[in-house]
């Protein structure tokens, strides 16, 4: 017999805005959910996180990148609770930020060639991934004392946790902004890495 989390997500799947689950494993899958814009008097904080809530049987994880098909925009899945009604899941909550770059992890390799000469060289160790870039003054984030404590003095990169990150590591973006990895705080966030980076230059 159906039970109120069938009712909730047949709501969803009526009035729901659809979104592209892009998990790890597997291929994308398409889900309907009801996002919200977070409560909170810092414009940047408002502008980067948002809430929504999913279906109780969705297959939605912390860690993933989901996709808003309407925009394209991607947002990255920080946190997931449970809302119950008589021990029963009728729904879920995360919290996502939204991503404002794309970007690769690449790792640094030292080879032999043919004849011998050593070659030395990054080596990209994922595919480009959707992440969120916050900090001091840049082209992807804001000064911290114009926007609140949502940023940091330092850059912070936020990164799924299905992807390997180290200490060393480098972060590329898609329009070539290079970053070293410098530390990494892999368990603050259930299956999201908080990087502090620092840019490459020259």
């Amino acid at each position: 017999m159906a039970g109120i989390g069938d009712d909730i997500k047949e709501v969803f799947q009526e009035l729901g805005s659809p979104v592209e689950v892009n998990q790890h494993f597997g291929s994308p899958v398409t889900e309907f959910v009801d996002p919200s814009t977070f409560e909170s008097s810092d414009p940047y904080t408002r502008q980067t996180v948002m809430e929504i809530s999913l279906p109780f049987d969705s297959t939605i994880q912390s860690g993933d990148i989901i996709t808003l098909t309407d925009n394209g925009t991607h947002l990255l899945v920080v946190s997931l609770n449970f809302q119950r009604f008589d021990q029963d899941i009728v729904t879920k909550e995360a919290m996502i930020y939204r991503c404002n770059v794309l970007g690769t992890v690449s790792k640094f390799s030292r080879t032999r060639d043919s004849n011998y000469k050593l070659v030395e060289d990054w080596v990209p160790t994922s595919d480009e991934i959707p992440c969120l870039i916050t900090g001091d003054i840049s082209q992807y984030s804001v000064n911290m004392e114009e926007y609140g404590n949502f940023v940091g003095q330092q850059l912070s990169l936020h990164i799924t946790g299905n992807v390997s990150v180290e200490k060393g590591n480098r972060f590329t973006t898609s329009d070539g902004v290079v970053f070293s990895i410098t530390a990494v705080a892999p368990y603050r966030l259930n299956n999201v890495n908080i990087c502090r980076i620092e840019e490459v230059k020259g």
